[in-house]
């Protein structure tokens, strides 16, 4: 992965909450234990704008067809944009996450689809964003930017725009579509269907695809980049989810995708496939290892990822994806940053015309071109967001879209359905205020909680709080930049996992094993560093690990080496990680140790810097 992608691969962490005297306004409605309180965002238009000065009777509100009477009507006004010296940063992630729960905080995310856009594109978009994102972030929203790159569970929302302006300025060549750009999955499937070897030599192996015929690699490749696209999009919504029942807008940047159903000539042509590495036990390095992965080109592995591209169906996937973000109360508005695009295939791509005279190779890619479109055009208008496409003024398009998010209305209600099942409910919402019908984009529905879930809403103290790993992360907010100096380090490294270890001690050094270490007091490194952290021993350790979790708590494919050696005052026991793999984000290193006196864990904090 380029330094460009990995750049990208990475989420602000800052936001401001709504002011005190908007909260203390709020309407509260009058526990049910009976029933599950649901909030309704509604946008009424006339003419583009929100319309203002409505009351709880201009709206009427369905669940399932079944009217649902209002119990709390808000108008919330998102304000004037405030200057980037006004806003301020959260403390910590908990601070953060609870921010972005409140209904009446517009959140907003812009998501950067890299194997989908083009250096052109990514090239054209980048003014244009930063100027939407000036225009829209209000005195009480929240933004967050990811990419395809990004693991959506990490994800976190800012207010301060000038490191997304400077990244976007400084990696503005993000965009990898049509790139030679490989990564060691892609560079396996490469390996394993590139040729098929013959008594006279290897044969480059091809496959229709529509009317060309094209490298079957490359049509792997395309099938395989949008499946993966459209997993982080079902995760990111999973995600959003799980953060706010308010709405949150989508800004996906991205020049759309073909939506590949089961196609018989690409099937055939995978099945056919049968290079790929040895199989079997393989030495290297002096060291036997089975290469049945792909990023070695295992036959065994290509084969069972082609076939599974070849049975995917990615128009309905579109769809479920449609009805997820609706029941998850997510909007999205596509941008395709290229405008108006003449042809989909690269020019440097050689064309081969099926003999199919049929087929034209012109209407083919126009065809293309439509389908990419076509598709955007329907996430956006079926998850009530806008789709800025067939335009090469992004400003004015996206300038539509903060008009249009200005301002809205939050309605709550008691759902008179008291099954709680856990199944997706609808919701319509319609408003007249005697001047006619309105046009109102709003919440299309919900997740109804299960009795286990209601349980736990209802029981708030005996709900989990943080998990560990959040709260150790939580110190990393006090950095601003690599440097040391700038790191508020009072609260750093204070826990320890007495009384079997001492507080621990952290360094960084080059990945050479003779780098000399030096003590930092902020962990912030850059990927060219190796992280090393120091235990005192203070009782005989009978088991020991370590490994390195990402955001979400989850375990990273990143070696993380323990030794042990001699101290003034007795054993230590060393951990040291290579950080050249990771993105820019936060990450925890995790030491589980058991003694005599029980187990206990560890956890330090670090930052990854570009």
């Amino acid at each position: 992965m380029s330094n460009t992608v990995r750049a990208l691969s990475w989420a602000p962490v800052v936001c401001l909450s709504a002011g005190a005297a908007l909260l203390a306004q709020q309407q509260r409605p009058v526990f049910r234990s009976d029933a599950h309180f649901v909030l309704v965002d509604a946008y009424p238009a006339r003419a583009g704008k929100v319309v203002a000065g409505l009351t709880a009777v201009d709206f009427e509100v369905r669940e399932d067809g079944v009217p649902q009477r209002i119990e709390t009507f808000e108008f919330v006004d998102a304000g004037a944009p405030e200057p980037e010296s006004a806003r301020r940063d959260p403390n910590t992630i908990t601070e953060s996450r609870e921010l972005v729960a409140d209904a009446r905080t517009r959140a907003f995310v812009v998501d950067l689809d890299i194997d989908h856009v083009s250096i052109e594109g990514s090239r054209h978009i980048r003014a244009p964003l930063v100027e939407m994102l000036n225009r829209v972030i209000g005195s009480s929203d929240l933004f967050a930017v990811t990419s395809s790159k990004h693991d959506p569970a990490t994800l976190t929302f800012a207010r301060k725009i000038v490191t997304v302006e400077d990244m976007l300025t400084r990696y503005w060549a993000w965009g990898t579509r049509n790139s030679l750009m490989l990564d060691p999955d892609e560079a396996g499937i490469r390996d394993c269907f590139a040729s098929e070897v013959t008594p006279r030599g290897p044969v480059e192996r091809t496959s229709e695809d529509g009317a060309r015929v094209r490298k079957l690699v490359d049509v792997i490749l395309e099938r395989r980049r949008e499946s993966k696209m459209l997993d982080h999009l079902e995760d990111l919504v999973d995600v959003l989810g799980q953060l706010r029942e308010g709405r949150t807008s989508v800004v996906l940047v991205t020049e759309g995708w073909r939506l590949f159903t089961p196609d018989a000539a690409f099937t055939k042509a995978v099945d056919e496939t049968q290079h790929g590495a040895p199989e079997g036990p393989v030495a290297l390095g002096g060291q036997f290892m089975m290469l049945n992965k792909l990023e070695y080109g295992d036959r065994q592995a290509c084969l069972l990822e082609g076939m599974k591209l070849a049975r995917e169906d990615n128009q309905s996937r579109l769809r479920d994806l449609i009805e997820r973000a609706n029941s998850r109360n997510v909007s999205f508005i596509p941008v395709n940053p290229i405008g108006l695009a003449g042809f989909d295939s690269p020019m440097s791509e050689q064309i081969t015309p099926v003999a199919d005279i049929t087929k034209s190779v012109l209407a083919d890619d126009f065809g293309r071109i439509a389908a990419r479109t076509n598709g955007l055009i329907r996430l956006a208008i079926n998850t009530d967001g806008m789709a800025v496409v067939n335009t090469n003024d992004l400003s004015a398009g996206l300038g539509r879209v903060t008009g249009q998010l200005r301002s809205f209305y939050l309605l709550g209600y008691y759902s008179t359905n008291t099954t709680f099942n856990g199944r997706i409910r609808h919701i319509t919402v319609k408003a007249n205020d005697g001047g006619g019908e309105m046009d109102v984009r709003a919440r299309r529905g919900y997740r109804a909680p299960t009795e286990e879930e209601r349980a736990i809403r209802a029981n708030p103290v005996a709900a989990a709080g943080p998990s560990n790993v959040e709260r150790a992360m939580d110190v990393l907010s006090g950095i601003r930049s690599a440097s040391d100096r700038t790191f508020n380090a009072s609260r750093y490294l204070t826990a320890d996992a007495a009384p079997i270890l001492g507080v621990p001690a952290v360094f960084r050094a080059t990945p050479s094993p003779r780098s000399p270490l030096v003590p930092v007091t902020a962990p912030a490194f850059t990927r060219r560093e190796r992280l090393h952290i120091e235990w005192p021993v203070t009782e005989a350790l009978t088991e020991r690990s370590a490994r390195l979790l990402g955001r979400n708590s989850q375990p990273l494919a990143v070696n993380v080496t323990l030794t042990e050696r001699d101290g003034a005052s007795g054993p230590i026991i060393v951990a040291d990680a290579t950080l050249a793999s990771l993105a820019p984000g936060d990450y925890v290193v995790e030491l589980r140790v058991t003694a005599g006196s029980g187990t206990k864990a560890s956890l330090v904090a670090f930052r990854v810097v570009p």
